[in-house]
């Protein structure tokens, strides 16, 4: 097995209860934006905000490839272990730290492991969600990956989906990582934080990728 390569110099300072999810193409300077849903929210989540319930959500004009834009879909699978799916949360902005984010809830009905997959693709633009779009270098911002002290969040990446690297932070209780042949499993410090307290923070860098799936546990 070849070990990615590891960036271990950026500090981050996040830690969340609900998983919020940015992409920023470092190079291009430009943010993905979520704020354009087809479906509307029909729930809202105590302190966070409108979600919409159903498993798949799609959204319009996410960013721009070659000056093209491009659409995006969200899917989350059935729940495993003893969980159940909320919803996808559009738009999410808490303090100045997250912004025009998109945020995954699921909830715990016992104790038990378990959680959701969410595969996130991209489409040419135009609301048709037929013709997949390879993005050439991507790179999600997770945050919101903690736990407490009975239970620890992890997020599972893949390569299969054109992982080229990551970077974690240096905080004492920063996420920590773990590679296996085909994926890397991230995991939270064991300590519930704010939303926008970036503890838990981590980056993912993808290449030629037009889907990428991400397993919370």
């Amino acid at each position: 097995m070849n070990p990615l390569p590891v960036k271990s110099t950026l500090v981050f300072f996040v830690s969340l209860s609900v998983l919020l999810l940015a992409a920023t193409p470092i190079q291009a300077a430009s943010l993905l934006i979520f704020n354009d849903p087809v479906q509307s929210a029909n729930g809202t989540y105590s302190g966070l905000g409108a979600y919409y319930s159903g498993s798949t959500m799609d959204f319009l004009n996410v960013g721009t490839v070659n000056g093209s834009a491009i659409d995006m879909r969200v899917m989350a699978s059935s729940p495993v272990g003893p969980y159940n799916y909320v919803g996808l949360m559009p738009n999410v902005s808490i303090g100045s730290t997250i912004a025009g984010d998109l945020g995954f809830i699921h909830e715990a009905t016992g104790a038990g492991f378990g959680g959701v997959d969410y595969t996130l693709t991209f489409y040419e633009g135009g609301g048709l969600f037929s013709q997949l779009v390879a993005v050439p270098d991507l790179h999600w911002i997770i945050n919101d990956v903690d736990g407490e002290a009975h239970q620890t969040e992890t997020v599972t990446a893949f390569m299969a989906d054109g992982l080229q690297s990551y970077q974690v932070g240096t905080a004492s209780n920063h996420v920590t990582a773990t590679q296996s042949a085909d994926s890397v499993l991230f995991a939270g410090p064991n300590v519930n934080t704010n939303e926008n307290d970036p503890t838990g923070a981590f980056v993912l860098t993808y290449a030629n990728t037009s889907s990428v799936t991400l397993s919370l546990r």
